[in-house]
């Protein structure tokens, strides 16, 4: 019995020692490393379903790994840039689209010139004018031209340099060219609510006057200007500019015989605003864009003149379109054509002077100035003989080119008609044609 139980103990210690020497073993091969999986197409494996492998038993992906950095991130917020100083010396024209709010005291305008000096002992002057542009009833008008410029009597004068080295002597009156430095001018708009900012930066001498002249102008309306504005101080923001409706003249323009004629200018003239227009085949103008109240009209010509005073003066009203009660009624002109040839040489290539009517007495009757250019043949003159009666005259015709030329003529010319002279020789005459234009030799003078 002692020994049945002794075998039973030794047995069991001995599968205890197995099963020990077993663990011990299992406990040695996971403390190890083992190599790395070898992978050989990861793109085809992971595109194959999960868990199969492509001999398709199981696939065992480690959960653990490196984990790769996203190539991506998201950009760190910046921080908002605190906004810059205004510049008031920087000047930053404004668009006409572009907002009112921007139009301030902080360096924004609406138009900015700058002249540099013309002189010295001069001190640099920045003006800065505003205000609104206005219609005759007080609503704003957007998008006018608004010019500034200072009065040149209250500005400066020429230097006595200026005089000995760049006048030039005429007959009657010396001609300057004027440094254009010296008359400062500045042209801007009126923004969609009718303001405007201008700034005009120029030399003066320190004692100069600040007196300007103010205009907007605007289509179908009539221009406003200021004359004498004074300044006073650098700024000047209250200077509203009023603009009228503008309105139109309409009627038509006949002979005599009350036949209608084209190609006849009309003029029409008023305060601040003037306007033409030719007659067209039925007689018929209308001109534009003409300011209200008293308005003056006459025509021009070659043809047909208007008798009397000349003119038509009517009243118009702001806005609206004026019809002539009555056809404008003109009467044929007497006109002279005549060919001047001079009987020697001539190198002038333009010729001047007069054309006398006398009659038997030697009276003067009727004078006439022409000038024209002389060809290789002769001269060929038109000239207006209004309001000459129908009769028979001694013609004397004075000329001047680089010589001096004179000829008379017996004519007889019939009122309110062409009348064709002919042809007038001329021979060199010592004698200086009366009323002759003597031209500026040295410089054209403006």
């Amino acid at each position: 019995m002692k020994n049945r139980y002794s075998k039973t103990w030794t047995t069991i210690a001995s599968l205890a020692g197995v099963v020990g020497l077993g663990l011990a073993t299992a406990a040695l091969s996971l403390a190890e490393p083992g190599p790395a999986p070898r992978v050989a197409n990861s793109a085809n494996l992971l595109a194959e379903p999960l868990g199969q492998g492509r001999s398709g038993g199981a696939l065992v992906l480690d959960p653990i790994g490196p984990v790769a950095p996203d190539p991506d991130p998201d950009p760190e917020p910046k921080p908002e840039p605190e906004p810059e100083p205004v510049d008031t010396d920087k000047v930053i024209v404004l668009k006409p689209d572009q907002s009112p709010e921007s139009i301030d005291a902080d360096g924004r305008f609406t138009g900015s010139a700058t002249f540099e000096s013309w002189g010295d002992r001069l001190e640099k002057v920045v003006l800065v004018i505003a205000g609104r542009t206005l219609d005759q009833d007080g609503i704003v008008v957007p998008g006018a031209s608004v010019t500034a410029g200072l009065d040149v009597a209250g500005l400066s004068l020429l230097s006595k340099k200026r005089e000995e080295s760049e006048a030039v002597t005429c007959r009657r009156r010396p001609c300057f060219e004027p440094d254009p430095n010296m008359f400062p001018t500045v042209t801007g708009f009126s923004d969609k609510f009718g303001q405007y900012r201008l700034q005009l930066t120029y030399y003066a001498r320190s004692d100069a006057g600040r007196n300007a002249w103010l205009q907007a102008t605007r289509g179908g309306y009539t221009p406003c200007r200021l004359d004498q504005v004074e300044l006073g101080s650098d700024v000047r923001e209250d200077l509203d500019l009023t603009m009228g409706k503008a309105s139109s003249i309409t009627g038509r323009v006949v002979d005599e015989r009350m036949m209608p004629i084209s190609g006849v200018v009309v003029y029409a003239y008023c305060d601040m605003t003037s306007g033409q227009a030719t007659t067209a085949e039925d007689g018929t103008f209308i001109i534009n864009d003409i300011g209200a109240g008293d308005v003056y009209l006459c025509c021009y010509s070659e043809t047909y003149l208007w008798e009397g005073d000349g003119g038509l003066q009517l009243k118009v009203r702001g806005g609206e379109t004026s019809r002539l009660s009555s056809d404008i009624q003109l009467m044929t002109r007497t006109t002279a054509s005549l060919d001047l040839r001079m009987l020697g040489e001539e190198t002038g290539d333009w010729i001047n002077g007069t054309i006398e009517f006398r009659d038997s007495e030697g009276m003067v009757v009727h004078t006439v100035w022409f000038d024209c250019a002389k060809d290789e043949a002769a001269c060929h003159v038109k000239a207006a003989l209004d309001y000459l009666p129908t009769g028979s005259w001694d013609m004397r015709v004075f000329a001047s080119g680089n010589k001096h030329w004179k000829g008379e003529l017996r004519v007889c010319t019939n009122a309110n008609m062409q009348n064709d002279l002919g042809t007038v020789y001329l021979n060199e005459t010592d004698e200086v044609p009366p009323d002759i234009i003597q031209p500026c030799l040295e410089k054209c003078c403006g």
